[in-house]
């Protein structure tokens, strides 16, 4: 801010400070810790499914889904240390069980342990899960460890999936503002405005972003 003083047309000191305010919003809004909050309220969904005995698509319970309603049950409990030994244990003999690694993927990220979330994240990609959800999940591990070529790759990934995720296109924005790419970082935050436009968060960060070029 006090190089904005002295010369307001530094660009160099404009990108900085947006990265204080991104580091900022990390610790606040941002890149909150929404993993342990997602876990649960999925559990609370496969509960409620688990008590009508039917799938996400409304049919019967499929055999995998039911051996992971234990694991459920645990992580609605809050009791996310014995989930995560529950699926270590079942990972052993259900390596091909991508909706397991997600899952596991999810508890190591909201224990913050990041590294191995992803590696949990790949091996769920690499059994088949291919939705959008898993690279974005990939993707905010990846900027907690500030890997953010890495982050922009499954960012990319997950909004050529699914245009409409709104939240993908946010954190590409972030993403680029770390690369130093301010005009292709205002594109996205324009297109989460665009998706998303009763959030008076996302009109704010699109300011801040064109307040940077």
């Amino acid at each position: 801010s006090r190089a904005l003083e002295l010369d307001p047309t530094a660009s160099v000191a404009r990108i900085w400070r947006g990265r204080a305010y991104l580091e900022k919003m990390e610790r606040g809004i941002l890149f909150v810790d929404v993993d342990r909050i997602e876990i649960q309220a999925e559990a609370r969904h496969w509960r409620t499914l688990a008590q009508s005995d039917l799938s996400v698509d409304g049919g019967p319970l499929e055999e995998d889904e039911r051996r992971l309603l234990p694991i459920y049950e645990l992580v609605f409990a809050d009791r996310a240390k014995e989930a995560l030994e529950f699926l270590l244990r079942h990972l052993q003999t259900h390596d091909y069980d991508g909706r397991a690694w997600k899952l596991l993927g999810r508890t190591l990220a909201a224990a913050d342990d990041h590294a191995k979330a992803i590696e949990a994240y790949s091996n769920a990609i690499r059994t088949g899960q291919s939705r959008a959800g898993i690279f974005y999940l990939r993707a905010m591990s990846f900027a907690r460890l500030r890997k953010w070529d890495s982050c922009e790759k499954d960012l990319t990934r997950a909004v050529e999936l699914d245009p409409k995720l709104w939240a993908a296109w946010l954190h590409r924005s972030i993403t680029r503002i770390w690369l130093n790419r301010l005009p292709e970082a205002l594109g996205d935050a324009t297109r989460a405005v665009f998706l998303a436009p009763s959030s008076q968060f996302v009109w704010h960060y699109q300011g801040v972003v064109r307040g940077l070029l």
